[in-house]
């Protein structure tokens, strides 16, 4: 029987993924140039990593017209009251 990956592993596969090429060879480059790095480091150098990181994916999600049936999603879960408050 195989293990399931967790759900935050899942989530982290999904992002990567979505990460324009140039981006997910960035993010692999580093991680095998750093393996134990964020073991030492402070939030604002993780924040400041995970926001350079993402942008590129971020924005080309953001400028995709077929990634608007999210806000549909969005408007209906929150009107069923299915979202939790931040």
């Amino acid at each position: 029987m195989k293990a399931q990956p967790t759900p935050q592993t899942q989530a982290l596969i999904l992002l990567f993924k979505t990460m324009p090429e140039k981006t997910q060879k960035e993010f692999t480059e580093w991680i095998v140039e750093h393996p134990r790095t964020w073991e030492n480091s402070t939030e604002q150098e993780d924040s400041d990593f995970w926001l350079a990181s993402s942008y590129d994916a971020l924005e080309e999600l953001w400028g995709d017209p077929a990634e608007d049936i999210w806000d549909e999603i969005y408007k209906k879960h929150k009107a069923d009251g299915r979202l939790q408050a931040i």
